[in-house]
C-alpha cells in the first residue's frame, strides 16, 4: 500500500537469489514523422464508441487525421530489429498511457504468440507514465516468488486524440521500448515504489536516501522540478516529445548503467510519483 505523502516501502521482499529483478536489456525504437497510413474503416462502430466516451465528438474524420502506429506494428518492428533473438519468456507487458488507437488489434495477444516460451500476457494503462514502474514492480515481485525467469515489458507511445485533448501529433512521437528482464542481466532493479504528494519534494527526499549516480526523469516529472533541482548535474530528464517512454529514452543513453541511478516520473492526474532505483549487478 502507498502511504499518501511517503515514500512506500517496497510491495515484497526482494528474495531469490539475487535480490531483486536483473535488467538484461532495454532497447528504444522511435518514429520521427513517418504515420501509418493504413485504413481502419472497419473498426468504425468501436472507434466511435471510445470517442464518445473519451468526450470527443464522434466523427471519424477525428482519427483518420492522427493514424498513429498501431501497438502491433510498433512492437513488431522493434523485435524485428532486435540485435539478438529473446529467450524463451514466461511473461509479457505492455505498459501505456493512452488506448490503442487501433482498437480491432490486440497486441497482447500477438506478443503472446510472437515471443517464444508461450508467454503470459496483460496490460498496465491508466497510470500515466508511472505505468512501466508499475510493469517493473509486478515483474519483481513474480520474479521474488520464483515465477518469473525471462520476461519483456514493452513501454508504448501512441499519438491520439482519445485521451489527450488538445495535443498536436506533430509535437509528438510514437515509440516504444522493449525491457527485458529476468534472473541474469548486467542491472539490477533494487526497488520500485510510488508515493503521492509534492513531485519535488519527493524526488528530493529519494535522493536523499541513497548515494546515487545519476537522476534519470521523464519528461512528466522533469516540467515540474524546480530550478534548484533541474540544475543538479547528476539529472538527465527525458524528451518531451514522449509520454510514458521519456524516461526510459533517457535511460538508454546510459545503458547499461555502471553506477547507482535514480529512476522516476510523474502522474499528474494521481499526483503520485514512480520511481525506482538501478545499478550495476556487482553494486549490491
Amino acid at each position: 500500500m502507498t502511504l499518501p505523502g511517503t515514500l512506500a516501502a517496497p510491495v515484497a521482499e526482494r528474495g531469490s537469489r539475487t535480490g531483486g529483478v536483473r535488467l538484461s536489456g532495454l532497447t528504444v525504437r522511435v518514429y520521427r514523422g513517418d504515420r501509418d497510413n493504413r485504413d481502419y474503416s472497419w473498426d468504425e462502430p468501436t472507434s466511435l464508441a471510445l470517442l464518445r466516451a473519451n468526450g470527443r465528438p464522434e466523427d471519424m474524420a477525428i482519427m483518420r487525421q492522427w493514424r498513429g502506429h498501431a501497438y502491433t506494428a510498433m512492437t513488431a518492428d522493434l523485435l524485428d530489429g532486435l540485435a539478438r533473438p529473446l529467450p524463451e519468456l514466461d511473461l509479457v507487458v505492455l505498459a501505456y498511457q493512452t488506448p490503442d488507437l487501433h482498437v480491432g488489434e490486440a497486441a497482447g495477444c500477438y506478443l503472446a504468440q510472437r515471443c517464444p516460451g508461450d508467454p503470459a500476457s496483460f496490460a498496465i494503462s491508466q497510470q500515466g507514465p508511472g505505468a512501466a514502474f508499475t510493469a517493473l514492480r509486478v515483474a519483481d515481485s513474480m520474479h521474488a516468488f520464483g515465477a518469473l525467469r525471462a520476461g519483456a515489458v514493452f513501454v508504448l507511445d501512441q499519438t491520439t486524440p482519445l485521451c489527450e485533448p488538445g495535443t498536436d501529433w506533430r509535437a509528438q512521437l510514437d515509440a516504444t521500448v522493449l525491457v527485458e528482464v529476468g534472473t541474469d542481466g548486467p542491472v539490477l532493479l533494487h526497488r520500485t515504489w510510488e508515493a503521492e504528494g509534492d513531485p519535488v519534494e519527493l524526488l528530493a527526499n529519494a535522493i536523499g536516501q541513497q548515494d546515487v549516480g545519476r537522476i534519470v526523469v521523464g519528461a512528466t516529472l522533469g516540467a515540474r522540478l524546480d530550478r534548484r533541482t533541474q540544475a543538479d548535474p547528476r539529472l538527465l530528464i527525458g524528451p518531451g516529445e514522449h509520454g510514458c517512454t521519456s524516461a526510459f529514452v533517457a535511460l538508454e543513453k546510459l545503458w547499461p548503467v555502471t553506477e547507482p541511478v535514480l529512476l522516476a516520473d510523474y502522474d499528474p492526474d494521481a499526483g503520485r510519483l514512480h520511481a525506482g532505483w538501478l545499478g550495476p549487478v556487482e553494486s549490491r
